[in-house]
């Protein structure tokens, strides 16, 4: 048995490639709505179709960077401009678009009931694309930015990561886990300046059992190991760094530059907490340290540098 046909889609469609730009431009200029008119009237379904054009020629206008027409035909009918249009003018333009279309489609969000859900939908794509001006009026009703450290990592995008960073940081939000998977990402893709920063901010270099090590060891012979380098010296671990490298020469870089950063945290440690340290300093926190004295020489891998008779047993 034959399956039923379905009924012909009678919804309007417009082809923006195959409009009369010339001819709407005059009536534009002119502010004669004739020629728009005549593209719908003569449709099977008038209501739809005038709704169709409206959003196409809007939307077009505004990906060609006329802001006059867009104006014109919103002027016309604003009612048909919805969310959906909105939203994927603004997305376009954020990519692409210059900052007049970018200032114009604005204030056009900012008049919407659904306002707050449209910016919100945009904030990959801006934290991807967008300079930091567009990305921090996407972000302004949002406290979200670390969970979006990812998409500038995805779009190589230095200036919003250093925004999402920042802001992040002011609100007192950032997250380890957002942090950490960024860091994983930038190791990745051996994007060098956005891995400094993340490390800054606080990322772990060691974690997800040192999964960065293995990402930056596939770029060990691109960039001898520099890369790696970076993260042992941010606290990644020097011995298992060494092992993922086939070069001699890497991995005894890589275990030198891990001696100098127990060396370095062994004097951070002697000078908060004394040489040789007193079990009272250990115990106690240290603001410049950010634990307590034994808390920051576990983590720092210099447990070895405190004598064993300074500790008790509940140490």
């Amino acid at each position: 048995m034959p399956f039923p046909q379905r009924p012909q889609d009678h919804r309007p469609a417009f082809d923006a490639a195959t409009l009369p730009w010339p001819a709407l431009a005059q009536g534009c200029a002119a502010g004669d709505a004739s020629v728009f008119d005549a593209l719908w009237q003569n449709h099977k379904r008038p209501e739809q179709a005038r709704a169709a054009l409206a959003r196409t020629v809007f939307a077009a206008a505004c990906a060609k960077g006329d802001v006059t027409t867009a104006k014109w035909v919103d002027g016309l009918y604003a009612l048909h401009i919805d969310a959906k249009t909105l939203r994927g003018v603004a997305d376009h333009v954020l990519r692409l678009g210059p900052d007049q279309v970018w200032d114009f489609i604005c204030g056009k969000i900012d008049t919407h009931h659904a306002a707050v859900d449209i910016y919100k939908s945009l904030f990959k794509t801006a934290a991807e694309h967008a300079p930091a001006a567009r990305l921090e009026k996407v972000f302004a009703q949002s406290t979200e930015a670390s969970g979006y450290l990812y998409a500038a990592v995805l779009g190589d995008n230095m200036p919003a990561l250093t925004w999402l960073l920042d802001k992040a940081a002011l609100e007192k939000n950032i997250q380890q886990g957002d942090l950490d998977k960024a860091l994983l990402l930038a190791t990745e893709r051996a994007q060098t300046p956005m891995v400094y920063a993340l490390l800054r901010a606080g990322a772990d270099a060691g974690a997800f059992e040192e999964a960065a090590i293995k990402r930056a060891a596939a770029h060990s012979a691109a960039d001898n190991g520099t890369l790696m380098e970076i993260l042992v010296r941010a606290g990644a671990h020097p011995d298992k760094a060494a092992s993922q490298v086939q070069s001699r020469n890497i991995a005894d870089r890589l275990i030198q530059a891990g001696q100098e950063t127990q060396n370095h945290h062994a004097q951070v440690l002697a000078q908060a907490c004394g040489t040789p340290p007193v079990r009272e300093k250990l115990c106690a926190y240290h603001p410049a340290l950010g634990h307590t004295g034994l808390h920051y020489a576990a983590e720092n891998r210099v447990l070895h540098h405190i004598p064993r008779a300074v500790f008790s047993t509940k140490d």
